[in-house]
């Protein structure tokens, strides 16, 4: 491992971490749970604003999307993107 996140990811796969019970605000207005029974997240926080780091960060996700789809995981894993930006991401 060259970087600290390196070290970071490689000890979450070590010890996958429970997510606590929590609720969000979707696009939609509407108060969701995070984590659906049954599925795995992977959860990134962007700021749509920025166009930058979080468009490329966007083509990833893509990206892992259709590798999640392609391997037919697509009820077993779902891709959550949380916006840290409430005033301007409605």
């Amino acid at each position: 491992v060259f970087t600290t996140d390196g070290a970071r990811a490689r000890d979450v796969a070590a010890h996958p971490r429970l997510v606590p019970a929590v609720t969000l605000l979707d696009a939609d207005s509407m108060v969701r749970p995070l984590r659906p029974p049954g599925a795995a997240l992977i959860v990134d926080f962007i700021a749509t604003r920025c166009q930058t780091l979080c468009a490329a960060q966007n083509g990833v996700y893509q990206q892992l999307q259709r590798r999640i789809r392609n391997a037919g995981l697509t009820g077993r894993i779902q891709l959550v993107t949380i916006s840290f930006d409430p005033v301007w991401d409605t």
